[in-house]
């Protein structure tokens, strides 16, 4: 189910640049889910608008099975919510999601170096939380490995980043 929220997701993006861009796109796997490639030089409002079509896809798909719920069933219900998770998750200001680059876009664009380096501070704490969380999940439940191995290697990048 969330691997078909997250194909949800990338057509979001996909119908923007191929369908209004007219570009040609590539879609690969990465250890967080997909990831597209593209070879296109945007604007800062066109970055924008791309990053905001894959939340939007996985928002509309969930308001469209949270009220088909009362017709098909439980089903659509998770379906709905885990659509809405993934578009959430997905506007978190973390460094490689739609949040963080729909803001660095804005701040780029306004030339806020300040806020810029503020986003990447920030960027870099919600990854060392959401470790720290995982860790409680491995610990207490049993689950979230996947989680860990996402965002550890996530923090290590981060870090790597900030040194270069």
């Amino acid at each position: 189910m969330t691997f078909l929220a997250a194909i949800i997701h990338e057509g979001g993006h996909i119908c923007y640049l191929y369908y209004i861009k007219g570009e040609r796109i590539k879609i690969r796997g990465v250890l967080s889910g997909l990831r597209l490639k593209i070879g296109l030089n945007t604007t800062y409002r066109e970055e924008i608008i791309l990053c905001s079509l894959g939340p939007m896809a996985n928002i509309v798909t969930s308001v469209i099975f949270g009220l088909s719920e009362f017709v098909f069933g439980e089903w659509c219900a998770l379906f709905s919510t885990v659509n809405l998770a993934t578009a959430l998750s997905n506007l978190l200001p973390i460094k490689g999601y739609d949040g963080y680059r729909i803001l660095n876009a804005h701040f780029e664009e306004k030339n806020n170096l300040i806020m810029m380096r503020l986003l990447s501070s920030l960027s870099s704490l919600l990854i060392f939380i959401f470790s720290l969380f995982s860790l409680y999940l491995i610990d207490r439940h049993g689950v979230g490995y996947w989680i860990f191995a996402v965002f550890f290697i996530s923090m290590i990048k981060s870090i790597g980043d900030d040194i270069t």
